[in-house]
C-alpha cells in the first residue's frame, strides 16, 4: 500500500513539474495559425500579417536574453515561471477577447469574422495580448527547460503526444475565440497546478533555481566602468592596471592582458591620489570599489569582456539564420492554406506540418548528437575538438540554404498548378530543413561557446543566439519591404518563389561569410581559451 501511495505521489509531482511545459506546447500549436487568423479575420494582406507575426516572435526571442539576466540576478526560475505562466494565460484570454464576436456589443462593431468588424477596441486588446504572450513565452523559454533538468524531469515522449493531441484536437474548435480561450484556460490551469506544487514544496530545492547572480553583470560592469573613466589616461605599463586581490574566478585569473580593445582597459585604471601615487587608503578604496560599485574592474574581468566582444564577428553570420526561420510560421503557413490538404476523404489541418516537424526533431535528436559526438571524438584526438562545433554550425547554415532552395522549387511548381492545387505534403522538405536548422544550431552554438570557459558565454550562449536570431526575424520586415514589388495581398498574386530564391542566395553568401570568419576567429583567438577534452575515457579516435 505504501509503495502504491509513493507511486501516486511521484506521478502527481511529475504532472506538477511538467504542466507548464505541456501548456507551452499547446500554446505553440494554437499560435501556429495566427497567419490564417489575421488574413481571414482582419482582412490583412499576407505580407502585412507576416510582418506582425515576425515582429512578435522576434521581440520574444530578443527578450529572452534580458529575462535570463533577471532570472540569475533577482527572480530565480520558479518566480519567472509563475510570472510567465500568468502573463501567457492573460495574453491568450485577451487574444480570445479580441475576436469580433466577443466584444461586438461593447465596442459597437458587427460580430462577424470580417475585417470591417475589427474596431479600435479589438485592435488594442489584440496588441496587448501579443505583449503579454511575448513576455510569457520569453520567460518560459528561459526557465522551463532549465527547471525540468534541475529536477531530473527530462524530455519525454509524452511531450510529443501532447503536441499530437493539440495538433489534431485544436482544428475542431472552429470559432477562433473558443480556440484561443481554451488554450488560455489550459495555461491558467497549468500555472495554478505549478503554483500548488510550489506551495506544497513538491519540488526539491535546487540551488540553480535561486538567483545566484548573473555572469552578464561582469560584462556590464566593465562597460560602465570604462565609460565612466573615458577621460582617464591608460598607464604605459599594463602591470599598473588593477590586478585584483584574489577575488576573480579561476578562469579570470588565468587571463593575461592583451592589447586588443584597449578602451576597455580604462575599467581597470586605478584611481590615484593628488600625489599621483596609490596610497594605502586609496588601495583599500580600490579593493572595495572592485566589488561594491561599478567603478573599478580587474584585468581578468576586462579580458573576459574582450573575449565576449571578439565573438561578435561570429554573431553577425547568425542573423540571416533568424531571417530564414521567420518564414516558418508565416509564409510557409500561407502556402499551406492554398494547397490540397486531402488524404483520400480526410482533410488534414496545417498544424500537421508542425507536428511532423516536431516528430522529426525528436527522431533526429539522437542521431545528430551521436554523429556530433563521433566528429568531436575524432577531432579531439588531434587537439581540434573546437572544429567539431564550427563544422556543426556550418552544417546548420547549410540546412538554411537547403530550406530556402526547397521552398523556392516547391513554390515555383505550385504557381504553375494553381488551378490544380498540389498536396500540402510537398511542404515537408522545407519544414524538415528548417527543423534541423533550429534544433542543431542551438546545440552547436552552445557547445562551441562552452569551450571558451567564459561564464557569460557558457551560461548565455543559447540566449545570445536567440537574441541575434530575433534580430533577424524582426529584420524580415525590412527584407519584405525591400522586395515589396514581389508581394501582393494574396499568395497566388505574389512571387514568393522569387523571394525564396533571394533568400537562397543570401543564405549561401552568409555561409561563405561564416566559413571565412570562423577560420579567422579560430586562428586569431583560439589560444585565449582552453578546449575541453573530447571524452574523459580512453576510447578509439573514431566511431
Amino acid at each position: 500500500m505504501a509503495c502504491f501511495r509513493e507511486r501516486i505521489e511521484a506521478i502527481i509531482r511529475w504532472i506538477m513539474l511538467s504542466s507548464l511545459k505541456w501548456a507551452d506546447i499547446i500554446e505553440d500549436y494554437t499560435l501556429f495559425e495566427m497567419m490564417t487568423y489575421l488574413s481571414e479575420t482582419w482582412g490583412l494582406g499576407f505580407a502585412r500579417a507576416a510582418g506582425i507575426i515576425n515582429v512578435f516572435y522576434g521581440v520574444t526571442k530578443i527578450l529572452s536574453l534580458s529575462f535570463a539576466f533577471l532570472v540569475d540576478a533577482c527572480l530565480g526560475n520558479i518566480k519567472m515561471l509563475l510570472l510567465s505562466g500568468l502573463a501567457s494565460s492573460i495574453g491568450l484570454a485577451f487574444l480570445s477577447m479580441s475576436t469580433p464576436p466577443v466584444l461586438s456589443n461593447f465596442a459597437g462593431n458587427c460580430n462577424k469574422y470580417d475585417g470591417k468588424c475589427v474596431g479600435p477596441a479589438q485592435k488594442a486588446i489584440f496588441f496587448t495580448s501579443l505583449v503579454l504572450m511575448g513576455v510569457g513565452m520569453a520567460g518560459n523559454a528561459v526557465s522551463i527547460d532549465t527547471f525540468l533538468q534541475n529536477h531530473d524531469s527530462k524530455k519525454n515522449k509524452l511531450n510529443f503526444i501532447v503536441g499530437a493531441i493539440a495538433a489534431l484536437a485544436l482544428p475542431f474548435l472552429k470559432p477562433w475565440e473558443v480556440r484561443f480561450g481554451v488554450a488560455g484556460i489550459i495555461f491558467l490551469a497549468a500555472t495554478l497546478i505549478f503554483f500548488v506544487g510550489t506551495v506544497r514544496r513538491s519540488y526539491s530545492h535546487k540551488d540553480d533555481d535561486d538567483p545566484n547572480g548573473s555572469a552578464l553583470t561582469t560584462v556590464l560592469r566593465v562597460f560602465v566602468a570604462a565609460t565612466r573613466k573615458g577621460c582617464h589616461q591608460l598607464p604605459a605599463n599594463p602591470n599598473d592596471l588593477y590586478q585584483g586581490h584574489g577575488n576573480d574566478d579561476n578562469f579570470a585569473k588565468q587571463l593575461s592582458h592583451t592589447n586588443r580593445c584597449r578602451w576597455l582597459d580604462k575599467a581597470a585604471v586605478v584611481s590615484q591620489g593628488k600625489s599621483g601615487r596609490v596610497d594605502e587608503g586609496e588601495e583599500k578604496n580600490n579593493k572595495e570599489e572592485s566589488r561594491s560599485s561599478w567603478k573599478l574592474c580587474t584585468v581578468g574581468e576586462v579580458e573576459e569582456t574582450k573575449i565576449c566582444l571578439q565573438t561578435a564577428i561570429l554573431w553577425t553570420s547568425f542573423i540571416i539564420c533568424g531571417l530564414v526561420s521567420s518564414s516558418g510560421n508565416t509564409f510557409f503557413v500561407a502556402q499551406a492554406a492554398k494547397m490540397n490538404r486531402g488524404i483520400g476523404k480526410w482533410q488534414v489541418h496545417p498544424t500537421i506540418l508542425l507536428l511532423l516537424s516536431n516528430g522529426a526533431k525528436y527522431l533526429l535528436e539522437f542521431n545528430n548528437k551521436h554523429g556530433y559526438r563521433c566528429l568531436r571524438k575524432c577531432l579531439g584526438c588531434c587537439g581540434c575538438n573546437l572544429i567539431a562545433a564550427l563544422v556543426s554550425i556550418a552544417s546548420s547554415m547549410l540546412n538554411a540554404v537547403l530550406c530556402c532552395l526547397s521552398a523556392a522549387v516547391v513554390e515555383s511548381i505550385r504557381r504553375k498548378n494553381i488551378n490544380s492545387p498540389m498536396s500540402i505534403f510537398w511542404l515537408i522538405p522545407q519544414f524538415y530543413f528548417l527543423t534541423i536548422l533550429d534544433s542543431l544550431f542551438e546545440e552547436a552554438v552552445e557547445d562551441f561557446f562552452e569551450d571558451h570557459e567564459v561564464p557569460a558565454l557558457k551560461k548565455y550562449a543559447v540566449h545570445l543566439l536567440r537574441f541575434v536570431c530575433g534580430l533577424g526575424q524582426v529584420g524580415s520586415v525590412v527584407s519584405v519591404w525591400v522586395c515589396k514589388k514581389w508581394f501582393k495581398n494574396e499568395v497566388d498574386e505574389s512571387r514568393l518563389d522569387k523571394y525564396y530564391w533571394a533568400l537562397t542566395a543570401l543564405s549561401a553568401v552568409n555561409l561563405i561569410w561564416y566559413v571565412i570568419v570562423a577560420v579567422v576567429y579560430y586562428v586569431k583567438f583560439k589560444p585565449r581559451f582552453k578546449s575541453k577534452p573530447a571524452d574523459p575515457t580512453p576510447t578509439p579516435c573514431c566511431c
